[in-house]
């Protein structure tokens, strides 16, 4: 009997795994070693050697809990001035004023989102970064047609900085409308998708050790958040302790942080849907009874 070949659609290649030059596991030690001494700079820095030479999908949310944990600088709390010098901030290109540029929640329209993506995209490769745009995609921002540059010009970094949940994202987009304008284009500038990388015994156990490490460290945000809210309550008439809510609720990943930022970004459709999206989504939730 002839066999027969049923052609699908086949699954896009990924990049052969690359040969790592570093000693991660030592480098993974060393990131171990300053977050147990609270030396959270000089961990972050063996965390994006590492990154850098193997990103390892785990290395992102370390590199993220860790740099919550390093110092930010205050903007404007007004919205537009507040945008103003993130991007003044951004122009230069420092590695070390990322916390304070990730630390705040993004624009609400994919044109200033875009603004933003393009200052982000000169700093070195950079796990915090990659895990900040695999977030907001996670978090379905900037759904409309017009955030398809956005998008392309994030997943086509993640792709040339190697990192692999790439691919990941990339077929969950299959069956999406973007496939066709985000990431079908990304695929053939890249040619393949970016592999794992497969860690050896002991940098394994090394990375093992940074993540239960890093989980131990960080605060309890519970009633630092109690305090963000009395400061709320106590000032009403002012913007600037709801923003500094809103970056605390946003860091534990709490959609009220958004909730904060679109009523003090002013009016518009985009914006009023998106608050009505998030009452009807959350709304219930938010109130004590």
């Amino acid at each position: 009997m002839a066999n027969k070949t049923t052609r699908t659609k086949s699954a896009p290649k990924r990049q052969p795994v690359r040969p790592v030059s570093i000693d991660l596991a030592a480098e993974l030690t060393a990131a171990s070693a300053g977050v147990a001494k609270g030396a959270f700079a000089d961990a972050i820095a063996h965390v994006i050697t590492v990154w850098t030479a193997a990103p390892v999908e785990r290395l992102g949310p370390i590199a993220a809990a860790i740099d919550r944990r390093l110092p930010r600088l205050e903007l404007p709390a007004k919205v537009s001035a507040r945008e103003e010098a993130w991007l003044a901030l951004a122009a230069k290109h420092d590695p070390s004023t990322l916390p304070t540029l990730l630390g705040c929640d993004w624009p609400v329209h994919p044109r200033e989102a875009k603004a933003r993506l393009s200052e982000l995209v000169e700093f070195p490769p950079d796990p915090r970064i990659a895990e900040a745009l695999i977030r907001l995609r996670a978090a379905k921002r900037y759904t409309s047609n017009a955030s398809a540059a956005f998008w392309k010009l994030a997943m086509l970094t993640l792709g040339t900085w190697g990192e692999p949940r790439l691919a990941e994202l990339a077929q969950k987009a299959r069956n999406e409308i973007d496939w066709y304008s985000v990431f079908e284009p990304v695929l053939k500038k890249l040619k393949k998708w970016p592999a794992p990388v497969v860690l050896d015994v002991k940098a394994t156990q090394a990375l093992a050790a940074l993540e239960a490490l890093v989980a131990a460290e960080q605060p309890t945000s519970g009633a630092d958040l109690g305090a963000l809210f009395e400061a709320v309550y106590d000032d009403p008439a002012s913007d600037g302790p709801r923003l500094v809510l809103a970056d605390a609720l946003l860091a534990e990943d709490d959609v009220r942080g958004e909730f904060i930022q679109l009523q003090l970004s002013g009016s518009g459709r985009k914006i009023e849907a998106r608050i009505t999206a998030l009452l009807r989504s959350h709304g219930p939730t938010w109130h004590d009874n």
